[in-house]
């Protein structure tokens, strides 16, 4: 699956597969970067389980994008990931998964636009619901239309591109704490050739943090705010950006809160009983999801704070969670 490039140095952050390895497992993937300069690694490796949420969408060729698992049958992931076949990896952690399910359809936002990224939400309905387990679980959506706010740390989580000069993915999955900034400072970000001017949309949010920064391969993973013990809220979707870790160019997301009421919709007109365990308020959801306005706290499905922190299934209890990414770090460390 090949990226597509907005600009010579802006590049939307899914591996190419054709390059990747044809073991399924096998996430040592060249491809087109993010950016060509060199980083040093400086993120960290999750605990086992942490994030049970997070998905990899995998073709013959092997990872390739990230999702999040926000109901039992439905993942969220980037509209750039579109196409192709492929299978959804649930709870894994390092080569392993606990299961693989297949999809049978993706549904991108109708107003995804390929050529400036707006819009970059994409939904996986799958075939089968997903067994929740320890190691599989579900996440909240973000549908607060004031945050996060700048300043507010978020956490990115994923398997991409580690390493910008060998263009390996990482093994295991992996995580790092950005700082979200305002719109209008991401819209000031340039260097000598390139710029984010005219080019950030009340679609998407941006974050930073000296040097460290999502990569290849983590297009669709989450970005998230929370812990363990109070739960994860997924506050956006690995979307592009310039330069891995560029300390003049903050990365680039999905805006969850400004779809959660498109999201809603299309998840509840899918299967109610899916969505409202999950914790979507599906009361009043019209069945045209495209006539939804943007934002969330109230109408298209999903009220403010609706949703719970975790689901269960009939033996195991875990806490609703997303995500994929690569973690590049501090070139002076």
């Amino acid at each position: 699956m090949t990226s597509q490039i907005i600009s010579a140095s802006l590049i939307l952050l899914g591996v190419t597969s054709s390059l990747c390895s044809a073991n399924l497992f096998d996430t040592n993937a060249a491809g087109s970067l993010r950016g060509a300069e060199n980083r040093i690694i400086d993120g960290e490796e999750t605990e086992e389980n942490e994030y049970p949420f997070v998905v990899s969408l995998q073709d013959s060729m092997g990872h390739f994008c990230g999702g999040s698992l926000i109901a039992k049958n439905v993942v969220l992931s980037a509209a750039h990931c579109q196409g192709g076949d492929y299978a959804i990896a649930l709870g894994r952690h390092d080569r392993m998964a606990v299961k693989f399910e297949k999809f049978a359809r993706e549904l991108p936002h109708e107003d995804y636009d390929a050529d400036t990224t707006d819009y970059d939400y994409m939904l996986i309905f799958l075939e089968e619901p997903a067994d929740l387990s320890a190691g599989v679980g579900l996440v909240r959506l973000n549908n607060d239309p004031e945050s996060p706010l700048p300043g507010d740390e978020v956490v990115v989580i994923g398997w991409g591109v580690t390493d910008t000069d060998t263009g390996e993915l990482s093994d295991v999955l992996m995580e790092v704490s950005v700082n979200v900034i305002s719109n209008d400072e991401c819209e000031d970000s340039k260097d000598d050739m390139d710029s984010y001017k005219g080019q950030i949309t009340e679609n998407m949010l941006c974050a930073r943090d000296n040097g460290e920064d999502s990569c290849q391969g983590d297009s669709g993973g989450p970005l998230v705010s929370g812990d363990a013990e109070t739960g994860y809220t997924q506050m956006g979707t690995v979307s592009w950006g310039i330069g891995c870790a560029d300390p003049n160019f903050p990365g680039v997301y999905s805006r969850i809160s400004q779809a959660y009421n498109w999201i809603a919709c299309e998840v509840c007109n899918e299967d109610i009983g899916y969505a409202e365990e999950a914790g979507f308020n599906c009361d009043n959801v019209p069945t045209n999801c495209g006539s939804i306005g943007s934002g969330g706290g109230g109408g298209g499905g999903g009220g403010g704070g609706s949703q719970s922190n975790s689901a269960t299934d009939d033996e195991n209890e875990s806490s609703l969670t997303d995500g994929v990414l690569s973690v590049v770090g501090d070139p002076d460390v």
